[in-house]
């Protein structure tokens, strides 16, 4: 397998989202890169790029990422009913939607291919990452606080559009099972590019008068989970 070396300047970088130097988004970001950078150049990404992830791997990992797919459509929602235009309310309407066809779809269909169980799909085992992030999302609704929510939205999809738009991730069309290049494509391509620059950019303004400090807490917590959530899949010990 081939290593591939991290290079990323910034969080958010790597897909050419653009980030005001001195902004507020900057400063959320900047004490967390090298967990982002981690991230984003992980093993599981890796292997799943060369399509080297065992079924097991990949079980596991689908399994316990699915159980977000609730509590991030009520993170959307809280978005939706937070956001201060109907310009944002709209985009967060049609983002829902997205998930809710798409995103989903995948899911299905690579449960069925897996063989993963009714009981694994709906009621799993969580690990320790997972039910932290649930419960981060949670506490992140239960503010109703609009540039909180912001703030996990940016790095949950800004995290994942950064290591799908890797340079060496496979191409569009490549010649690699749906499991594998599907979970790339959801997370890159110009359309979800446009959306994590909306979410950026709305971060950064709606943030303007807003003290950083508890903001920067989530921020934080949620690049430590992203990792951690990665670190979880199991992996045999390189030697």
């Amino acid at each position: 397998m081939n290593a591939f070396t991290p290079s990323l300047p910034a969080p958010l970088t790597t897909a050419g989202i653009a980030v005001a130097p001195s902004g507020r988004v900057a400063a959320l970001s900047a004490g967390r890169s090298e967990a982002w950078t981690a991230a984003i150049n992980h093993r599981f990404v890796n292997e799943l790029f060369s399509g080297e992830l065992d079924d097991a791997q990949l079980s596991y990992y689908i399994i316990q990422d699915n159980q977000f797919f609730v509590p991030f459509l009520e993170l959307l929602g809280e978005a939706l009913v937070r956001a201060d235009t109907v310009e944002a309310k709209l985009v967060f309407g049609r983002q829902l939607g997205m998930i809710c066809s798409e995103e989903s779809g995948w899911f299905e269909a690579t449960f069925d291919e897996l063989g993963v169980s009714q009981a694994d799909r709906a009621h799993p085992h969580l690990s320790e990452p997972t039910r932290s992030f649930e419960n981060l999302m949670h506490k992140a609704v239960n503010t109703h606080h609009y540039p909180t929510v912001l703030v996990l939205l940016v790095v949950a999809e800004g995290l994942y559009l950064d290591w799908a738009s890797r340079t060496d991730a496979p191409e569009p069309g490549a010649n690699l099972p749906n499991k594998f290049l599907g979970w790339v494509d959801l997370h890159r391509g110009d359309e979800f590019r446009t959306w994590v620059q909306f979410l950026v950019d709305e971060l950064e303004r709606a943030s303007g008068q807003v003290d950083l400090e508890e903001l920067t807490r989530f921020w934080n917590v949620a690049v430590d989970l992203e990792l951690a959530f990665f670190n979880d899949v199991p992996f045999p010990l390189e030697g």
